[in-house]
C-alpha cells in the first residue's frame, strides 16, 4: 500500500507545478499527469481513467490555470504511457527516470485493457481524501 505522506507530496507537487514549467517539459513532470488523472477520477466519481482521456483531462486543467499545451501535438497521455511502460519493464531511459513507484502502487494497468488505468484494490478512499483536502 502507498504511503500516505509520499502520496500527499506527489499529488502536492503535481496540483502546484509551475504550469508553464509543465508546458514545456511534460514528459518531466508526470506527477502532474497523475494528478489530474487522480483528480479526474475523483470529480467522475470512477475507479478509472481511459487513456483517450488523459489528453482532453490535461487541456481542461491547463486551461483552467490559464495555460495551453505547447502544441496541438504535446501528448501526455503519450509521455505517460511511455514511462508507464519502460518504467513496468526496468528500463532506465530518460522517461522512465522521472517515473515514480508509487504511481504504480495506486493505479495499475490491466492487461485486457491497456488503454484503461484502474485504482488498485483499497487506494481510492485515500486517493480522494487527499484530492479532497488538496482542492478545497
Amino acid at each position: 500500500m502507498v504511503d500516505e505522506q509520499a502520496l500527499r507530496s506527489i499529488l502536492a507537487t503535481g496540483m502546484h507545478m509551475d504550469t508553464e514549467e509543465y508546458r514545456e517539459h511534460i514528459a518531466k513532470h508526470p506527477e502532474v499527469t497523475f494528478f489530474v488523472m487522480c483528480n479526474s477520477m475523483v470529480i467522475a466519481d470512477r475507479d478509472y481513467i481511459e487513456t483517450n482521456e488523459i489528453q482532453q483531462q490535461v487541456e481542461n486543467w491547463l486551461d483552467i490555470q490559464g495555460t495551453k499545451l505547447k502544441s496541438p501535438d504535446s501528448n501526455p497521455n503519450g509521455w505517460w504511457s511511455r514511462a508507464w511502460t519502460e518504467f513496468t519493464q526496468g528500463q532506465d531511459t530518460p522517461f522512465s527516470k522521472y517515473f515514480r513507484s508509487e504511481f504504480c502502487e495506486v493505479l495499475h494497468r490491466p492487461d485486457t485493457t491497456p488503454t484503461r488505468y484502474e485504482y488498485r484494490e483499497g487506494v481510492r478512499p485515500l486517493v480522494e481524501k487527499i484530492i479532497r483536502e488538496l482542492v478545497s
